[in-house]
C-alpha cells in the first residue's frame, strides 16, 4: 500500500477562496446601491396609496355608522334601505373584480405567490384601481376583510409599475415587486418589521439576498410617510398594567393549542367556500349578492359592531371587555362571518379578521383561566394579545411576522416570552393536524379550478 500524504490547502487556494468572498460582497454591495432609489422610490409611492386607502376606510365607515344610526330610527324604510344599499355596495364591488380584474379578488397574495414564481402576470393597471375601490366598497359596506391584503397586492402592483417604467427587463423588477408588498403590509398596521419579515416568511421565492435589503427600504420610507400623516399611535389599544408570570406559561400553551385548532377549522372552512363559490363565472352571481347584502343588513341592524374590518371589536377585546357568554358568541358569528365575507369573491385580505378571531379567542381563554386559577393569571387581556398572534401564526403559517406584527400594533415589547410559546406552539399544532397555510391552501383551491386565476386573467383582458 502506498503512503499518501494528506491534502492540504494550498496559499493560492486560500487566496482564492478569500478573493471570492470579497467579490460576492462587492457585488452584493453594488445591488444594494443600484436598488436603493428604486426601493426607496416604490416604497413613497405605496405609503401614499396606502394612506389614501386607509382614510377613505376611515371615512367609509364613518358613513356606514351614519347610515346605521339613521335607519335604526326609520323603521321598516330602514330596514329597506340597508338591504338595497348592502346589495348595491356588494354587488358593484364583485362587478369589478368578475368584469374587469378577477386577479384583484381576495387578499391577492395567492396571486402575487404565481407572479414571484413566474408562473403569473401582474397587470398593475387594472389591478390598482379595481383593489382599490372594489376593496374600499367591500370593507366599508360592512364585509369582514381586511384592508392588508388590498395595500399590499396594490403595493406589488406599484413595484411591478415602477420596474417596468425604470428598468426594463432587469431581473430586479421582481425585486420591487416584493419590496412593494412589504411597504403595503407595513403601512397597513404601522409595522415596518413585520412587513420586512413577511417578505423572508412569505415571499421569498427564488430572491436574491439584495431584496430583503430593498424591502428593509421601502418599509420604512412608506412607515415613515404613513407615520408622519396618520400620527404614530398603535392602531391597536391593548390595556395590560402586568406582565405574565411564569406560572401562567402553560395556559399560553393551551392557548396555542386552541389557536392551532382554530387554524384547522378556519383554512379548511375558507378553502372550500372558495373552491365553491369564487371564481365561477365572471359575471356576478345576483343569488350571492342578495344573500350578502341582506345579511350585512340585517347584522348592521342587530349589532353594527361585527361589521368591518373588526378594529373596534380588536380594541374591546384588548380592553377586556365582555362576558364569556358575549365572547363565545362573538367568536363563532365572527367567524362565520369572515368565512362568508371572503367567499363573496370582492378584494379584502385575512389578516384582519384573523386578528380579531384571535383575540377573542385569546380573550375568552384568559377569562376562563383566571377563573378557574386566579392567582397564575392575574391578567387576561394579555391572552387576547397573545391569541392574534397565536392564530395568525397558525393560519398563515408565519410565526415571526404574527409576532413583530402584534408587538408594533399594540407596543407591548413586554409579552415577547408568552407571544413566542403561545405562537410556535399554535404553529406546531397546525402541522401536527396536517393544517396547510393558509396562502398555499387557496393558491392550490385556485390551480385546481377549471378556470385558473391566469385563464380568468386571459379571459378577463379579452374583454
Amino acid at each position: 500500500m502506498e503512503d499518501h500524504e494528506p491534502a492540504t490547502s494550498s496559499p493560492d487556494d486560500s487566496h482564492h477562496a478569500g478573493a471570492s468572498v470579497i467579490e460576492r460582497g462587492e457585488k452584493l454591495n453594488q445591488a444594494r446601491r443600484r436598488l436603493f432609489p428604486h426601493a426607496l422610490c416604490v416604497g413613497l409611492l405605496t405609503g401614499v396609496l396606502a394612506v389614501a386607502f386607509r382614510v377613505c376606510l376611515d371615512r367609509g365607515e364613518e358613513w356606514r355608522s351614519h347610515f346605521l344610526a339613521w335607519a335604526a330610527t326609520a323603521g321598516g324604510l330602514g330596514i329597506a334601505s340597508l338591504v338595497v344599499m348592502a346589495c348595491l355596495v356588494v354587488g358593484v364591488s364583485l362587478w369589478l373584480i368578475k368584469a374587469i380584474c378577477p386577479e384583484a379578488s381576495g387578499s391577492g397574495i395567492p396571486h402575487l405567490r404565481l407572479v414571484l414564481s413566474e408562473r403569473g402576470r401582474l397587470n398593475w393597471r387594472r389591478v390598482i384601481p379595481v383593489k382599490f375601490v372594489s376593496g374600499w366598497l367591500a370593507i366599508a359596506g360592512g364585509l369582514c376583510l381586511g384592508r392588508e391584503g388590498p395595500t399590499i397586492q396594490m403595493g406589488a402592483s406599484l413595484g411591478a409599475m415602477w420596474g417596468e417604467s425604470h428598468l426594463g427587463k432587469s431581473a430586479d423588477r421582481r425585486t420591487l415587486v416584493v419590496t412593494g408588498a412589504s411597504a403595503g403590509l407595513a403601512t397597513a398596521f404601522n409595522a415596518p418589521m413585520a412587513g420586512i419579515l413577511f417578505s423572508i416568511e412569505e415571499l421569498h421565492i427564488n430572491l436574491p439576498e439584495s431584496a430583503f435589503f430593498a424591502a428593509m427600504i421601502s418599509c420604512i420610507s412608506s412607515d415613515l410617510l404613513a407615520r408622519s400623516i396618520l400620527g404614530q399611535t398603535p392602531v391597536l389599544q391593548a390595556t395590560i398594567n402586568q406582565i405574565p408570570p411564569l406560572e401562567s406559561l402553560p395556559f399560553f400553551i393551551v392557548l396555542g393549542i386552541l389557536c392551532g385548532c382554530l387554524a384547522w377549522l378556519f383554512n379548511h372552512s375558507l378553502v372550500f367556500t372558495t373552491r365553491h363559490l369564487t371564481f365561477q363565472s365572471f359575471q356576478p352571481n345576483l343569488t350571492k349578492v342578495l344573500i350578502a347584502g341582506s345579511t350585512l343588513a340585517m347584522v348592521g341592524w342587530y349589532y353594527p359592531p361585527l361589521l368591518g374590518g373588526g378594529i373596534d371589536l380588536s380594541n374591546r377585546a384588548l380592553t377586556g371587555e365582555g362576558t364569556i357568554a358575549w365572547l363565545s358568541a362573538m367568536l363563532v358569528l365572527r367567524f362565520l362571518m369572515s368565512i362568508g365575507s371572503y367567499a363573496v369573491g370582492t378584494a379584502g385580505g385575512i389578516f384582519a379578521p384573523l386578528l380579531v378571531l384571535g383575540g377573542l379567542l385569546g380573550l375568552l381563554t384568559g377569562e376562563i383561566s383566571q377563573h378557574l386559577f386566579p392567582t397564575a393569571v392575574p391578567e387576561p387581556t394579555a391572552f387576547a394579545v397573545v391569541g392574534m398572534a397565536a392564530v395568525f401564526a397558525s393560519v398563515v403559517r408565519c410565526p415571526l411576522t404574527g409576532i413583530v406584527l402584534i408587538i408594533e400594533m399594540t407596543g407591548h415589547y413586554a409579552l415577547i416570552l408568552p407571544l413566542m410559546v403561545a405562537s410556535f406552539t399554535a404553529a406546531i399544532t397546525a402541522d401536527e393536524l396536517h393544517v396547510a397555510p393558509v396562502y398555499d391552501a387557496l393558491l392550490e383551491s385556485q390551480l385546481a379550478t377549471t378556470a385558473t386565476p391566469e385563464a380568468i386573467t386571459e379571459s378577463a383582458g379579452t374583454r
